[in-house]
């Protein structure tokens, strides 16, 4: 499945995590896009479908126009928190190196090299070969709310 390719069918994630920008493992099932149509119908899904793809689009053009305006050290803390796999284990591994971070927050890979080093120094993050993992959410959700993402 490539981006800007017709869609012929859809996948279900049944378990675990995937990142899009490159092949993981996990479970999915391979649903032909006719018989996934079909289905949707057939459960009478199609405007609750409709309105959940509507959301996510806002959702993502809110959460764009947020961090556009944000400095390099908000950007940041605000991106972890949301790439961030919620659950009670701590720590949470982010699941993304520097560079697919700073994708996500719209900075270079040297601006988050430098941000992640003031989180680190302040002991919210630990970083490891291609690992990002928060070990104080609470305290980088602080920081998030703080405004200025480090003090």
């Amino acid at each position: 499945m490539r981006q800007g390719e017709p869609a012929t069918h859809v996948l279900l994630l049944v378990a675990g995590r995937v990142k899009v920008v490159r092949t993981s493992r996990c479970e999915t099932r391979f649903i032909p896009a006719d018989r996934f149509l079909l289905l949707v119908r057939s459960l009478g899904m199609e405007t609750q479908l409709l309105r959940h793809a509507m959301s996510r689009i806002r959702e993502r053009e809110a959460w764009r126009a947020e961090i556009a305006a944000l400095p390099a050290g908000p950007r940041l803390v605000r991106t972890l928190l949301r790439l961030a796999t919620p659950g009670p284990a701590m720590p949470v591994d982010v699941g993304l190196d520097q560079t697919e971070v700073g994708q996500a927050a719209g900075l270079s890979r040297s601006t988050v090299s430098v941000e992640l080093a003031r989180l680190r120094h302040q002991g919210v993050i630990a970083t490891g070969r291609r690992r990002i993992v928060i070990t104080d959410v609470a305290r980088l959700r602080a920081l998030a709310d703080s405004g200025h993402g480090y003090v």
